[in-house]
């Protein structure tokens, strides 16, 4: 397993470590070396997605922190190392900031994607979906737009075949007095009684009310409800 540290909670960043697994409990039986250290190269090097491909492992890691980061990839052809490293996808001349953190998946008609976040600021953070393919064995994200050779997000392509999910919902009506799925907390809710900020819906009526000074630091109030809304961008779905 291929893991980051917070540095809030160890004192440790920017470092990619591999530990051993029980293959039948996952627990974690042996603490292995550390393979990856972008202090100086790729700073806040965090939440790692581990793969094998062609005969290279590959870990993919966002970079740069979470408003302004990117997206890197490391591969090696031994699973120790040493790994060569190469940023895949930024924001360049896009309009998505932080382009990152996210998964490599494959969809059933073969085609490659590539799921990532972006930090809307208030409006929280929005997922993605980008195009990848793969060039000599790298993989590559995105659409190259402004002539440095590294991908950078796109607001509308080709939906890979498949049957269409169904769409974000977007208004509520609140059935029997509960929220939709559209709505969600900021962070984990606070337990009752436990002061800080709250959020409360009203059963009946369309609207919810929050504490004042949820207003002057969301992100310490872990009662801040919010809702979600669908990504203005388009897409053109194959037939």
């Amino acid at each position: 397993m291929a893991h980051a540290f917070a540095k809030s909670r160890c004192g440790i960043k920017h470092k990619i470590q591999l530990s051993r697994l029980d293959p039948e409990t996952l627990e974690v039986v042996e603490d292995g070396p550390i393979v990856f250290d972008g202090t100086l190269s790729q700073p806040t090097a965090e939440g790692p997605k581990m793969y094998k491909r062609n005969g290279w492992y590959y870990i993919f890691i966002p970079a740069g922190g979470v408003e302004y980061g990117w997206q890197t990839v490391l591969r090696a052809r031994n699973v120790y190392g040493p790994y060569e490293e190469k940023i895949v996808m930024h924001q360049g001349a896009s309009s998505i900031n932080g382009p990152h953190q996210g998964a490599w998946v494959t969809a059933p008609d073969g085609s490659d994607w590539f799921l990532h976040f972006q930090d809307r600021f208030e409006l929280g953070r929005v997922v993605h979906l980008q195009p990848m393919c793969w060039h000599s064995d790298w993989p590559f994200i995105g659409l190259e737009q402004n002539g440095d050779g590294i991908g950078e997000p796109v607001t509308e392509w080709d939906c890979p075949k498949g049957e269409a999910g169904p769409g974000l919902q977007i208004g509520d009506s609140f059935t029997n007095g509960k929220p939709g799925l559209q709505w969600q907390w900021q962070a984990n809710l606070a337990a009752p009684g436990g002061g800080g900020c709250t959020a409360s819906g009203l059963r009946g009526q369309r609207k919810f009310v929050a504490a004042a000074q949820c207003a002057q630091s969301d992100a310490a109030c872990s009662g801040f409800y919010r809702k979600r809304y669908p990504w203005p961008g388009r897409v053109r779905r194959r037939s």
